[in-house]
């Protein structure tokens, strides 16, 4: 039996995924314990605890003690190890998770091996969402992306906040991993055509102007999440002139002048803007 060309194209295009993304999920272990060259890492909870404690030790001796997560599930604290940097040495991934109905997840890589060193830290960033590790330029070291959360409940509810995605990619000068947009730009872009597309049919609607992002909660986000992919992208002129054109609510201005504050105020874009990155 003979695969048709869009059987054919389907299977390519799963092999490649399969090469370049990898899932988290099968790498972390089930247990509360794992051991790597010498290297032991637990989780562990004293009784009425609201969070997990991970320890990491070398011969008995504590490198690193720290809180992730912010219940008693176990499913809300996961050790694992990956290969991120290539190579055969793995790296240890340490994944928390806050519970409730609104994100988020934290994360730590660490190089175990010669010496303790922390490759990443969530925290450090103000991500969220899940990170899946993605070889993006095939140089055989994985980047990642995470979302940026400053925009959370921006102007409206959690629903409706953009939630720009950042790339990671490492550091060899570094030795970490850090925001890399500019050299991904059309994965921070992803989508934004049909975004377009819709937002020009929706300004077709002549009332537009006498509503707001409160009246309007598609129509805001839809259009604050184009306006972000291209801010986030590095491309600033295309953001800005974006968004004269085609945002038509009568909060136009205010919005303008909130998402500016904010921006200021958010590690990943100024990291972006000084670096040019």
């Amino acid at each position: 039996m003979r695969l048709s060309k869009i059987s054919l194209a389907t299977f390519f295009l799963l092999t490649q995924l399969s090469v370049s993304a990898q899932s988290l999920e099968s790498i972390f272990t089930k247990g509360d314990r794992l051991i790597y060259q010498g290297r032991e890492v637990t989780r562990s909870a004293k009784p009425g605890a609201d969070s997990w404690t991970i320890t990491i030790k070398k011969k008995g001796k504590v490198l690193e003690r720290f809180e992730t997560g912010d219940t008693m599930s176990k499913d809300w604290a996961k050790l694992g190890l990956f290969n991120f940097l290539g190579g055969r040495r793995k790296q240890l991934i340490v994944e928390g998770y806050s519970g409730g109905a609104h994100c988020c997840w934290e994360y730590r890589i660490i190089d175990l091996l010669p010496t303790y060193h922390v490759l990443y830290d969530s925290d450090d960033w103000d991500v969220g969402y899940d990170l899946t590790p993605v070889d993006l330029d095939k140089d055989g070291v994985f980047e990642f992306t995470q979302s940026v959360m400053t925009f959370d409940y921006f102007p409206l509810s959690h629903a409706f906040s953009p939630f720009p995605p950042v790339v990671f990619k490492y550091n060899h000068r570094a030795g970490k991993y850090l925001p890399a947009n500019r050299l991904f730009q059309s994965r921070v872009t992803e989508g934004i055509e049909a975004k377009l597309t819709t937002i020009a049919e929706w300004n077709t609607r002549p009332e537009l102007e006498k509503r707001t992002s409160i009246l309007e909660p598609e129509y805001a986000a839809t259009s604050l999440d184009v306006l972000l992919r291209y801010l986030y992208a590095g491309q600033e002129k295309k953001a800005w002139d974006f968004f004269e054109k085609n945002y038509k609510l009568g909060d136009k201005q205010e919005i303008k002048l909130d998402i500016k504050k904010m921006l200021r105020g958010c590690a990943i874009y100024q990291y972006l803007s000084r670096r040019g990155r």
